[in-house]
């Protein structure tokens, strides 16, 4: 296989653009537009990867099997062990939900699907960025789509078409058509312009044209131009890093910044004559940009636990820890594992290794990912409801228990799924996420349909009662009449108090923890979404009321237990350790309700 000359300026520029990540995240404020040094790897990598297979392509040495296995030997190991100890390390501090969230992000990113995931993924439940330590992984989910792509098109190019000139043809119609479909989702769908490869492709096509051209037409520009280009180049990136902020108009056509200022500078360093060559070559930038793809992977982890776990210490405290974690990790990555296992899996006869360690990689790593989704975090979706929701104890006909409701009931998910193994009894989560559990909708038609078939001796409502019934305080009493057909029993759990908007780690993190009291316009709409419960209580219809669990007599909410523990998950959803909190009571409620059950239907 062949090879090209190699060029410290790009891993000096390598170093630019991680140096700029790393500080953006440390501190927004320090580089607003710091984010724009993905641009900059995109760019790169496009030039760098064409210029590969170009090279060999006109060699007639270019290998698939070949290609392939250098891209794993390259991407894969440290990747798979960044998503590994993510897994363990969010188990520890993590709350259930977002340890759930994490195994979900960690099954899509091992499929190189993340930026997928991360695009579709619901945002009903308050994820700060603190919570998804994957989040990164969305860049590396469009490289590696890219790479599936965009070899097999140059191949083909140069097979069966006119060579070069049809491929670059190809590559500008691409680049265009990516440009304008990257315009028109950033005005009309900005998450889907950020995350997908279609509306970002044309930053890699973009290097990819660069070299091109570059290894077609390989003349030595005259000093002049060369020093002034590079200078050029380098003054764009620093702009954007200046100019450009997070918004809803990123990525469009203001990303075109850091692009065009990596192409200057690509396309000018090529002679130590030029100043901008000279500096991106300095020790010490060439050997950060050697390990800049350790940085990535380790830094937004390393910021994310430090945070999560962290969020009541000084600032100065979680950045010095963040950076001494970051670089420590991708020091002992890099130099004990990553190149070791790169020098290893690339060697010619290592290819069945390389693609055997890639599959079981990837298949330990998505199946840990499913199990943690699965077993830390409870509900259902519209279809699944149809055939039971989730259920647990499948073999128990008797006695039955079914969870009715939206997000507030999914947090009792786990629990009571707990229960359900503990006494025990048959199980079925039909909680919808997002959707309404109370007549009149689908959700409830499906769920009725669910309680027709099951005839279950206990059913749990849990509903964010203060808005579902705000407007439509009648629906309860229908929603009961329906469920008492099916249901011996009912039990009805009240929400948890809301948290104000201060209650919570990003806020604790900037101004300090303070007393956190419900604000009184949540406390007044709870308080009457009570009273409508407490109207509907009879001898088949009973409350489970947890305020008194997380609200003190001065109105002061828990927001940790006595071990550190969150109990909330966002302002209105308890955490996993906060729905334990509830557990006790609701055992007691259902074992009884099951008795009451069982004794009634004995007696008729």
């Amino acid at each position: 296989m062949s090879s090209i000359e190699y060029r410290p300026e790009l891993d000096g520029l390598r170093a630019v653009a991680v140096l700029a990540v790393l500080v953006f995240h440390l501190n927004r404020e320090l580089l607003p537009g710091g984010f724009v040094g993905v641009d900059i790897f995109f760019v790169l990598s496009g030039f760098l990867i064409t210029s590969v297979i170009l090279a060999d392509l006109e060699a007639g040495t270019f290998s698939f099997k070949r290609f392939y296995q250098r891209r794993i030997a390259r991407i894969a190991p440290a990747s798979l062990l960044v998503l590994a100890v993510v897994l363990v390390v969010s188990s520890m501090i993590y709350t259930s939900q977002d340890f759930a969230s994490t195994g979900a992000v960690a099954l899509a990113a091992a499929l190189s699907l993340a930026n997928v995931k991360l695009m579709l993924q619901g945002n009903y439940f308050e994820i700060l960025p603190d919570a998804q330590p994957l989040l990164h992984f969305w860049s590396l989910a469009i490289e590696e789509q890219f790479y599936f792509v965009f070899p097999v098109l140059l191949f083909c190019g140069f097979r069966w078409c006119n060579g070069r000139r049809s491929v670059t043809a190809l590559l500008w119609i691409l680049g265009i058509a990516s440009f304008a479909a990257c315009l028109a989702a950033t005005w009309t769908k900005p998450t889907w312009a950020f995350y997908l490869l279609p509306t970002r492709a044309w930053e890699l096509v973009a290097g990819c044209l660069l070299a091109m051209y570059a290894q077609k037409t390989p003349v030595r520009q005259r000093q002049g131009l060369s020093r002034l280009q590079g200078a050029t180049g380098l003054l764009i990136i620093a702009l954007s890093f200046d100019v450009i902020h997070e918004s809803n108009s990123f990525p469009g056509a203001i990303a075109g910044l850091p692009v065009i200022g990596t192409l200057l500078c690509i396309g000018a360093c090529r002679t130590r004559q030029v100043a901008s060559d000279r500096l991106l070559s300095q020790g010490w930038l060439v050997y950060v940009g050697k390990m800049s793809y350790s940085l990535y992977l380790w830094h937004w982890p390393v910021y994310c636990f430090v945070d999560y776990g962290w969020y009541t210490v000084t600032p100065l405290a979680r950045d010095t820890a963040k950076v001494v974690l970051t670089v420590g990790l991708s020091v002992i990555s890099y130099t004990c594992y990553e190149k070791p296992i790169r020098r290893y899996l690339n060697q010619p006869n290592k290819a069945a290794v390389a693609y055997i360690s890639l599959a079981c990689g990837i298949a330990a790593v998505a199946l840990a990912g499913y199990h943690v989704r699965r077993d830390n975090y409870v509900s259902a979706d519209m279809a699944a409801v149809e055939n039971g929701g989730r259920v647990y104890n499948e073999h128990i006909t008797r006695p039955s228990v079914v969870l009715m409701g939206d997000s507030i009931g999914s947090m009792y998910g786990t629990t009571l799924r707990d229960i359900a193994h503990e006494l025990p009894f048959r199980l079925h989560v039909i909680c919808v996420d997002g959707e309404d559990p109370l007549p009149p909708g689908l959700l409830f038609e499906k769920s009725i349909g669910l309680l027709e078939r099951e005839r279950p001796d206990v059913t749990v409502l849990a509903v964010a009662w203060s808005g579902k019934l705000r407007h439509r305080p009648e629906s309860l009493g229908q929603a009961l009449n329906e469920i008492l057909k099916y249901s011996d029993q009912v039990l009805l759990i009240t929400p948890p108090p809301i948290l104000p908007a201060h209650a919570t780690r990003e806020s604790i993190r900037s101004s300090g923890r303070a007393t956190i009291t419900e604000e009184a316009e949540s406390t007044a709409e709870r308080e009457y979404a009570k009273q409508l419960l407490a109207q509907h209580l009879s001898d088949r219809v009973h409350l489970l009321d947890i305020e008194k669990t997380f609200v003190g007599q001065n109105g002061a909410i828990r927001f940790t237990d006595e071990f550190g523990n969150q109990l909330f998950q966002d302002r209105t959803h308890l955490s996993g350790d906060g729905a334990v909190l509830v557990k006790e009571d609701l055992r007691r409620q259902v074992l009884e309700l099951i008795q009451f059950s069982r004794s009634d239907n004995d007696t008729k």
